[in-house]
């Protein structure tokens, strides 16, 4: 379980231009249902430039060093987005995702 703060800060400058990084809030849980290699996750995201947006998705970990991520992602505005995803573990200290 976690929130977080993202992008707080000044604004930043490309080629004399002056932009405000978006000031996104995010909360979430992620939780082990049947096994340890299996997580199911879910977070409520709100950044000052869109609205809230629910996103949800399962990692399934074989071989203790492969992942496989499938998710989806659905806006207030009606607008549902499937995601994928893979990673790669070596000894529990290094991810590659």
């Amino acid at each position: 379980m976690g929130i977080a703060a993202q992008n707080i800060g000044a604004e930043v400058t490309y080629h004399e231009e002056k932009q405000k990084i978006p000031l996104t809030y995010r909360g979430g849980l992620a939780y082990n249902f049947f096994n340890p290699s299996l997580i199911i996750t879910a977070d409520v995201v709100k950044s000052i430039d869109s609205d809230y947006a629910v996103q949800s998705g399962v990692e399934y970990m074989f071989q203790e060093a492969f992942s496989l991520r499938v998710g989806s992602r659905y806006a207030i505005n009606g607008i549902f987005t499937p995601t994928f995803g893979a990673g790669f573990h070596l000894q529990n200290q290094y991810n590659l995702y």
